[in-house]
């Protein structure tokens, strides 16, 4: 007779409101701001994106901000993690799930990447027990990698483009504003 898989194990002393409590505080406290974080560095790697999309001020807007509330969020998973094969009773959870899916798109920031990979190999050893799909590169890590690879502007070419996106907000954005007015009046 085969066993019937499950997210929360019947025969754990751990109960499911404690796995769905975890999953809950990592879904709240890592998911959103591991992808707020990961935006934010390639992001801050192409500055002039970030400029044509925000112009409000945001609590945490740089990446180091953010940087340092990610790691302490990683920091207390990874001494929960420490020498387990599993987060709850050495048993694949619903917890272990969540884990390894947020922890996701902290792989394309270099310094959470190098500092934490304990945690991130733990994530690895789940996929590959427990994912039905073989692991392969995601696209948007494929493109990412790609346009790492190409050539970089230099910084005197970064801060030339920089000063034309700027001067054109400040010269045609006023002018926009006469043009659309001009109109109204007509």
């Amino acid at each position: 007779m085969e066993t019937k898989k499950t997210l929360f194990p019947q025969n754990m002393t751990v109960g499911k409101d404690a796995i769905i409590q975890y999953c809950l505080k990592l879904d709240s406290r890592l998911g959103l701001y591991a992808r707020r974080l990961a935006y934010l560095y390639v992001i801050s790697e192409k500055p002039a994106i970030l400029s044509v999309f925000i112009d409000r001020n945001y609590a945490k807007t740089s990446r180091d901000d953010w940087l340092s509330y990610i790691c302490g969020l990683i920091e207390e998973i990874k001494q929960n993690i420490d020498g387990k094969q599993y987060l709850f009773n050495d048993q694949f959870t619903a917890a272990d799930l969540t884990l390894t899916s947020l922890m996701k798109p902290l792989t394309i920031v270099p310094s959470v990447f190098t500092k934490y990979k304990s945690v991130f190999e733990y994530c690895d050893r789940i996929r590959e027990r427990h994912d039905p799909k073989p692991l392969e590169e995601s696209i948007v890590r494929r493109i990412l990698k790609r346009e790492r690879e190409k050539r970089q502007p230099s910084q005197y070419q970064s801060t030339i483009r920089n000063i034309i996106w700027y001067i054109f907000y400040i010269l045609l954005y006023p002018l926009i504003f006469f043009l659309v007015n001009d109109t109204e009046t007509d």
